[in-house]
């Protein structure tokens, strides 16, 4: 009977083997093709420039295919309309700690409330993109918030991210910047790559701390870049290489666009960088400041982009051969533990009957 069951455990062991991808950070260090693209070059084209100085108002900024962020809590803090300005110096999005906030959405008066943009919109609970792309070139000139207590990023995004089973191919969350650095090590950036889900038992990140030798969080607009090819994720600050890239395996689908500011009450932030606690500010360094936006496509990456149907999520059976190795296992060990019982027992016997 314990054969059997070994048998059927090393057997369930070979089949998880065989369908759950490896899960390796693979940076290879090849910066040979790193470099900024030549956009004026062959086979690159503009999808997307949005130049948010020139933006006036909300519904300019929609007919851009830019949304604010979804209305409501975020985590300790408020994402509302309430708090994105234009101006000519670019879009704002303040952040800030109030006693008195009136919105039909929030539904609280006493809070800290900040937001972000992107390009996709919920409409009856479902996620629309109003601009997506897989591949290509995308570049943001922002000037990052100096305050305590916050962070802001630049990111994409898919509908597929919380999808188990392809790796990263079939959408993963790229960071290509989040400002979490300022209160400690203000000439670093951080980059990161979400896949499988965001709760264990599946879920992986890779991410990566760059220190660019400037001071990022000066109150000067820079410019943070990402060139995804079908192989490779290569991330820029200023137009210097940060990371070069493929964890997960690289993905293939298209991604939404995301800029957003963050705000905890923990003192820590992403990459576990110390943040402080939020505090207003009425010297702007709250302030998340877009300046531009612009995204470029190749016409060498279009035949490698991949539908969102072509990838299934794998996550029920993975789950189901998880609690069956686990109950076999079980079964296993309580079998060892029944068989080691009774060769005592009967060796205490044997002692017996030989007095």
């Amino acid at each position: 009977m314990m054969k059997k069951y070994i048998a059927s455990l090393l057997a369930l062991i070979v089949i998880l083997l065989s369908v759950v991808p490896a899960f390796a950070l693979d940076i290879d260090g090849d910066f040979e093709s790193s470099t900024l693209p030549d956009l004026s070059s062959d086979g690159w084209y503009e999808t997307m420039h949005t130049d948010f100085t020139q933006i006036k108002n909300m519904e300019e900024l929609n007919a851009q295919g830019w949304i604010p962020s979804t209305h409501g809590l975020r985590n300790y803090e408020y994402w509302c309309d309430q708090m994105i300005e234009f101006s000519d110096e670019g879009l704002i999005i303040h952040s800030e700690m109030k006693s008195e906030h009136y919105c039909d959405v929030c539904k609280v008066t006493d809070g800290v409330f900040t937001s972000g943009i992107e390009t996709r919109k919920t409409v009856d609970n479902e996620s629309i993109m109003t601009f997506s792309q897989a591949f290509g070139y995308f570049e943001a000139t922002v000037i990052v918030p100096r305050g305590s207590g916050m962070w802001s990023a630049f990111w994409l995004q898919s509908n597929q991210c919380g999808q188990v089973g392809s790796k990263g191919e079939d959408g993963s969350e790229i960071d290509i910047f989040e400002s979490s650095f300022m209160q400690e090590n203000p000439t670093k950036t951080g980059q990161a790559i979400h896949y499988d889900a965001y709760d264990a038992p599946f879920y992986h990140c890779g991410d990566n701390i760059a220190d660019t030798g400037k001071n990022l969080y000066d109150g000067e607009e820079h410019t943070y870049a990402l060139k995804w090819t079908p192989t490779r994720y290569i991330m820029y600050v200023d137009g210097e290489v940060v990371w070069n890239t493929n964890y997960g395996g690289v993905s293939k689908t298209p991604e939404f666009l995301r800029l957003t500011t963050e705000i905890r009450d923990t003192g820590w932030g992403p990459y576990g960088q110390p943040i402080g606690h939020f505090e207003n500010r009425d010297d702007g360094a709250n302030d998340f400041i877009i300046k531009e936006v612009k995204v470029y496509q190749n016409k060498a990456f279009e035949s490698h982009i991949k539908s969102p149907d072509d990838f299934k999520d794998m996550e029920k059976i993975y789950m189901t051969l998880i609690i069956v190795s686990s109950v076999i296992g079980g079964i296993a060990v309580i079998a060892v533990a029944t068989i080691i019982i009774r060769l005592i027992v009967k060796k205490v016997k044997n002692k017996k009957g030989n007095k």
